[in-house]
């Protein structure tokens, strides 16, 4: 079974009390610099898993650098408050990456390692020989989707026996055609909040995104939500009286049950995606 890791939800996790399945991905970059641990005492207080991951991307994206001794350093005076540690890779450049890694090993703290996107396999390879459990990471936002099941392909047919964390991975076609140990994601969240869209469950695998603006398509799918969305919102509220909570609760209800419904109907066929 795929473990969904919900990214994003440190100023969300408390309209996802008490769904089914919840586990978080936080950043190391936003906790060092907000010093915000509620979702983190939230998990840890619940017993759900929780991932720390480096912020590498969120730093690249601001144009900052994370000190990898610094990193470190957190890790070994916090990392008993998470189920996993992604350890420091830096974004192109595989050479650092592996350092930072063997840095944290090297620390006595077990982390899981990234491997990108365009990076030689031969780095793989070199992974594999430290750890089982690998990210996979650059993927997320490429556009050549061949190029991107070609190269799954190779990993998971070469290394059946590793578990794999796909970052940023929620699509269906992803999830239902490779082994993921676990992936993480923001959708659910950044459609309510910055699209308004909903996730609707239509059933027998389906999932649709619906707009709030669209009244119409609202209208024909309410019998499907309206359990989960009458917390005080209705049909003609748009983007007020409640909708960030009850939306941001509905998307993560329904992204749980997709990632469910794609580990439980796998497709092993992996001849469609070769090239």
């Amino acid at each position: 079974m795929i473990k969904l890791y919900l990214a994003g939800a440190d100023s969300y996790f408390k309209f996802l009390d008490g769904l089914s399945n919840l586990a978080f991905l936080v950043s190391y970059y936003y906790l060092a610099k907000k010093s915000d641990w509620a979702i983190v005492d939230y998990a840890n207080n619940n017993n759900l898993p929780i991932m720390l991951d480096c912020g590498a991307w969120t730093a690249m994206n601001k144009k900052e650098v994370i000190n990898n001794r610094d990193f470190i350093d957190f890790c070994l005076k916090y990392g008993n408050r998470f189920n996993h540690i992604v350890s420091l890779d830096v974004i192109g450049n595989p050479t650092e990456t592996r350092k930072n890694y063997l840095e944290i090993l090297e620390a006595g703290i077990n982390s899981i390692p990234t491997f990108h996107f365009g990076s030689n396999f031969s780095e793989l390879k070199f992974l594999a020989s430290k750890t089982d459990y690998i990210g996979l990471g650059g993927i997320a936002t490429k556009g050549n989707q061949v190029k991107v099941k070609s190269w799954l392909n190779f990993i998971f047919k070469n290394y059946p026996n590793l578990r794999f964390h796909g970052f940023g991975i929620t699509t269906p076609e992803l999830l239902k055609y490779y082994n993921w140990h676990s992936v993480d994601g923001t959708t659910w969240m950044t459609a309510a909040v910055r699209y308004g869209r909903i996730m609707v469950n239509l059933g027998n695998g389906k999932f649709k995104w619906i707009a709030i603006s669209d009244q119409n398509e609202l209208k024909e799918n309410w019998h499907l939500i309206k359990d989960d969305m009458v917390l005080g919102w209705s049909l003609e509220n748009g983007r007020t009286d409640k909708y960030e909570e009850v939306s941001t609760r509905y998307n993560a209800k329904s992204l749980i049950e997709l990632v469910s419904y794609c580990s439980q109907n796998k497709k092993e066929n992996y001849q469609e995606y070769l090239l």
